[in-house]
């Protein structure tokens, strides 16, 4: 049997090195702290340094080290600065993200150097491997010591070419890199394209289980008499690039996608949703390769707004966020097979999460826009109602939200205190929560003349949490990223874990009667939802 490889190899490209300059005298460099235990000392170290050589250097102060610089921090420093230090990467997280945000900065015309802790360059250069810079310097510094001080400056002094040969498999080899990615774990081939096997179904279901291609449930062998119509139906060209799927970058072709849609379970009416998920996923504002190599449970919900939903037979009702349609299943599990596949986020290798969520298998739904009585979510992201769309937003699991509450006020109440104790990332880094809002719940607030908007902002002024019960640690955590929100914070005794009514996302799904809804936290401000159309 003959079966496509659903599989994404690294990017072959390497590209070379930027020139730096030839002496720090008089030049501009950015110090990007992460906020990291280690940044300050090795920082603060590299500051006086640098300074010492002439430079002229502007500390920036990122809020998180998985969060990424926000957008006028990255302006000011590609307008002012001739180079860039991101430290420190003290941690396996923190390592990965300041490789994938220098390696971004060096592709986008901007030298740029890693500051690692002597246990974690491996990390950073695996992905500056896996983004086609390999040469881009990673330097192990320390806060005891001195020594490393000297590699920092000849790191942006230094000749790509001299560079390129000092820091190219330092600490990663690409076959190392192609290893911690994936993809040689378990016996998987490099191969790519058409595969022969043999074994018939269940050979092939073994096989995809022990190269970790599948979830480990049943799959369907993707050959290419399965593939072809899928790639059909998404009237795109089979090597056509939907997206660069972190954090391995790969290549999401259509028919990779098509061939995990394919083993996912996938009908072809159904890939054009499964590449606008592709596609949202892997947007920069989803901030993907910063969540799903992290520790906490965090996966992707798949919200289906428009016609597609019945076209593709989606449930949004009764049972909604259960068992009984096949789409709700095959679309999510379509997603992570190409966040494994072509992505790289395999568990147990790259996916560490510690306790994970039952939402890592499948988490998608249909809005219930036929009994709503507000318009979609696509709506409110400036689609219009006839248009289909995916919404995809990385949650930290689902709960219920129960009551005998029937006034709006109540209902209100009820909701604010379900999504407030629900909401530690949230309430850290500000940021999204997602809100399924039962229809029994929806009507009554429509028929008190309550709008989708004006229950985003009720509930924002109900939906505070008591400082009070906060451990010190995590007070700390909450006054460093949003310092910027509450810089009065010591003068309060309420915090709400959202920032404004709008990062509410209010979503009306499932059926009536019943008074329950459920609340999704996300991490916060790390990530923000994406909306993608559905292709026609």
């Amino acid at each position: 049997m003959d079966i496509l490889s659903p599989v994404a190899p690294l990017p072959v490209t390497k590209l070379p090195l930027l020139p730096r300059p030839a002496s720090l005298r008089g030049v501009p460099i950015a110090l990007v702290d992460n906020q990291r235990p280690a940044a300050k000392a090795i920082l603060d170290a590299a500051r006086r340094h640098l300074e010492g050589l002439g430079a002229r250097v502007t500390v920036v102060a990122k809020r998180h080290g998985s969060a990424p610089l926000d957008e006028a921090q990255q302006q000011r420093i590609r307008r002012e600065c001739k180079a860039v230090v991101f430290g420190v990467g003290d941690h396996r997280p923190s390592a990965l993200y300041a490789g994938y945000e220098a390696a971004s900065l060096e592709r986008a015309g901007l030298p740029a150097v890693v500051l690692c802790t002597q246990d974690f360059p491996l990390h950073a250069q695996v992905v500056t491997t896996s983004m086609g810079v390999p040469g881009l310097p990673v330097v192990v510094a320390s806060p005891s010591e001195d020594a490393w001080l000297g590699a920092l400056a000849a790191a942006l002094t230094g000749t790509p070419e001299a560079l390129g040969v000092t820091y190219s498999g330092r600490y990663c080899s690409r076959a190392q890199a192609e290893a911690y990615l994936g993809l040689v774990s378990h016996g998987q081939p490099m191969a790519v394209g058409v595969m022969r096997m043999d074994g018939g179904y269940d050979g092939f279901h073994a096989l995809a289980a022990r190269w970790r291609w599948s979830d480990g449930l049943p799959v369907f062998p993707p050959t290419p008499e399965r593939v072809a119509p899928m790639v059909q139906a998404s009237r795109r060209a089979p090597r056509d690039v939907v997206a660069l799927v972190p954090p391995r970058f790969g290549e999401a072709t259509v028919e990779r996608v098509a061939a995990n849609a394919v083993m996912a379970g996938c009908l072809p009416r159904e890939m054009p949703a499964v590449i606008a998920a592709v596609r949202a996923l892997s947007s920069p504002g989803m901030n993907a390769f910063g969540l799903l190599l992290g520790t906490g449970p965090q996966a992707p919900l798949v919200c289906v707004n428009g016609p597609a939903r019945k076209t593709m037979e989606v449930n949004c009702r009764h049972n909604v966020l259960g068992a009984g349609r096949a789409a709700n299943g095959t679309i999510a599990r379509a997603l992570r097979f190409v966040i494994a596949n072509v992505g790289g986020c395999i568990p147990e290798v790259t996916d560490l999460a510690a306790m994970g969520s039952p939402t890592k298998y499948a988490f998608c739904f249909g809005e219930n826009e036929e009994e709503s009585p507000w318009p979609g979510l696509h709506t409110t992201r400036g689609l219009p109602p006839e248009a289909s769309a995916v919404t995809v937003s990385l949650v930290r699991g689902v709960f219920d939200i129960s009551s005998a509450a029937t006034t709006p006020d109540d209902i209100v109440k009820a909701l604010a205190q379900g999504m407030s104790v629900r909401s530690t990332a949230n309430l850290y880094y500000g940021g999204e929560m997602v809100l399924l809002l039962c229809l029994q719940w929806a009507k009554a607030l429509q028929a008190a003349g309550v709008s989708r908007a004006d229950l985003q902002r009720r509930i924002f002024d109900a939906l505070q949490v008591p400082l009070s019960s906060l451990t010190k640690p995590d007070l700390d955590a909450l006054r460093a990223f949003r310092s910027d929100e509450f810089p009065d914070l010591e003068t309060r005794s309420w915090v709400p874990p959202v920032r404004k009514p709008d990062d509410i996302l209010i979503v009306v799904t499932g059926g009536a009667p019943g008074p329950h809804s459920a609340c999704c936290p996300t991490s916060g401000g790390l990530s923000w939802s994406q909306t993608v159309a559905i292709a026609d």
